[in-house]
């Protein structure tokens, strides 16, 4: 009990001296800062000692000539834009409504009121959307003012510009085209907006068209007639909208036009109005051998549904003379996954076709993606370039990676410096320890069969070992496991003593190192 008052004591005695110094401290600190702020304000009620010079001294002299020679400033100067002459040609002008001064623009803009000339419409186009707020409201106004009936055709040209201007930021543009479609769509412009559909320039062309369907200036009749007669897909397109003002006997005849175009949406579009209206299945049938993916995928869906024999569609054509039927065909057989469909597409990896043999390819894939594995290595030594890049997609596709056996087995069937290249290339997709073993047996294996000399080979494989070695010499190469270093040591076992011990004091050193 004593221990603890005796404790106590010492923490009250220890608190109060804390309180003492912070109390001394302070009281410190505030005369200090008076003291400072006292002779600071004297400081500043004392007059500065420097003497009173007169107007007579020499000092002055300097000062009174500067004051004689200076020229008053005159605040009343006209705007940089005034700097534009009176007799500036319209050429000059319109130069003038891209000069970096602001004045300079708008003061071209005020003056191209009243000329005429072409050009001067879009240039007003261009300031609609000027980065000065008073050139902007500016050209607004003069454009505005410039809608009359003797500028309809140069209106028309600049529609594309026009509507561009919706996708500016800086104002709000949609008052000024919907007055430029509102001044357009009146009688005295509607023969200069129809002609505006044969301007070499496609977007005037496909302006007119859309503005002309928008606001119904011609009958839906002719619009579809002009539409599907264009040579523009845009226009086509578009042009399918009129189908729903039309009647039964009109939608026919236009239907049977857009389903023979060359642009497979309009096919597609035209395929739906023409499903809709439940046509016999032997008017649908021919689409099943559409050019197009997606229109053969509605045709399929839509005759499956209604028990058409659509696989014996599709086999038949498998013996076509053209390839492209055969892709066709093959295609079918995948769709709607024939039973035979394996054994197809199995058998036309050896069609004299490329193309065919690509589509099979493909087909395999998408069917059974556990036997396809050897049909893709195989195809990475087809002939066609692009048969390889084929089987280099699917192997990146379905992580297909070639086994070492696989290699050796296609490398002794084409013994062939071209052979040896490819499969070194295939090397990066492998496992980094089975490649390095498919190296060191191709240097220890027989060079009798190669159709080349045995130095080029070793050349070839010492140059792949080097890559291997700078593509994993870094911390990510992990020691191989036993199983794998046992077959890289009998790899080595297996090449000539020379080379044997070159190689085995590579493969030590390569250990060490990791």
């Amino acid at each position: 009990m004593n221990s603890i008052l005796t404790n106590l004591q010492f923490i009250l005695m220890l608190v109060f001296g804390i309180v003492l110094i912070g109390g001394i401290l302070a009281a410190i600190y505030t005369l200090t800062i008076k003291r400072k702020h006292k002779s600071t304000s004297v400081d500043q009620k004392i007059p500065s000692p420097s003497r009173k010079v007169t107007g007579n001294t020499s000092t002055n002299a300097p000062i009174q000539r500067r004051k004689q020679n200076s020229k008053p400033v005159d605040r009343h100067k006209p705007p940089p834009s005034r700097r534009i002459p009176d007799d500036t040609s319209v050429e000059k002008l319109l130069t003038y409504t891209r000069d970096w001064d602001g004045y300079r623009r708008e003061e071209a803009v005020r003056r191209l009121e009243s000329l005429d000339a072409p050009g001067i419409l879009s240039a007003l186009i261009e300031r609609l959307n000027d980065w000065v707020p008073e050139v902007r409201n500016v050209a607004k106004a003069v454009f505005l003012r410039l809608l009359k009936p003797g500028n309809c055709a140069e209106l028309v040209n600049a529609l594309p510009e026009i509507y561009r201007l919706a996708e500016r930021g800086r104002d709000n543009h949609q008052p000024v085209i919907c007055a430029v479609e509102n001044h357009l769509t009146k009688s005295v412009c509607k023969t200069d907006l129809i002609a505006g559909l044969g301007s070499p320039d496609i977007n005037v062309a496909r302006a007119c068209y859309d503005l002309l369907l928008d606001r119904q200036i011609l009958l839906p009749q002719e619009l579809l007639s002009i539409g599907l007669e264009s040579s523009d897909w845009h226009i086509r397109r578009s042009s399918l909208e009129c189908l729903t003002q039309l009647t039964e006997s009109e939608i026919r005849p236009a239907l049977s036009v857009a389903l023979q175009d060359k642009f497979p949406p309009i096919r597609r579009i035209a395929m739906r109005l023409l499903l809709e209206r439940s046509p016999p299945a032997a008017e649908v049938s021919p689409f099943l051998f559409d050019r197009n993916t997606s229109v053969r995928e509605i045709a399929v869906r839509h005759l499956l549904e209604r028990e058409f024999p659509v696989a014996e569609a599709y086999t038949k054509l498998l013996q076509a003379p053209t390839a492209r039927q055969q892709i066709i065909a093959l295609w079918g057989v995948t769709k709607i996954h024939h039973e035979k469909a394996v054994e197809i597409a199995t058998t036309k990896l050896d069609s004299q076709f490329t193309s065919v043999r690509r589509e099979a390819l493909e087909c395999l894939a998408k069917l059974d993606e556990d036997m396809v594995q050897p049909h893709v290595v195989a195809a990475f030594f087809d002939d066609s370039l692009g048969m390889m890049r084929t089987a280099m997609v699917l192997a990146k596709r379905l992580s297909i990676r070639p086994r070492a056996t696989e290699l050796e087995t296609i490398l002794k069937q084409s013994n062939s410096p071209e052979t040896l290249q490819t499969c070194i290339q295939l090397t990066a997709i492998m496992d980094k320890w089975e490649a390095l073993a498919f190296f060191l047996r191709q240097i220890g294996d027989d060079t009798q069969g190669f159709q080349s000399s045995a130095v080029n080979k070793e050349q070839m494989l010492r140059k792949a070992v080097s890559a291997w070695s700078e593509r994993y010499n870094n911390l990510s190469l992990f020691a191989p496991y036993p199983k794998q270093r046992k077959a890289l040591e009998a790899a080595i076992g297996r090449m000539p003593e020379q080379a044997k011990a070159f190689w085995h004091k590579w493969f030590e050193q390569l250990l060490a190192s990791i």
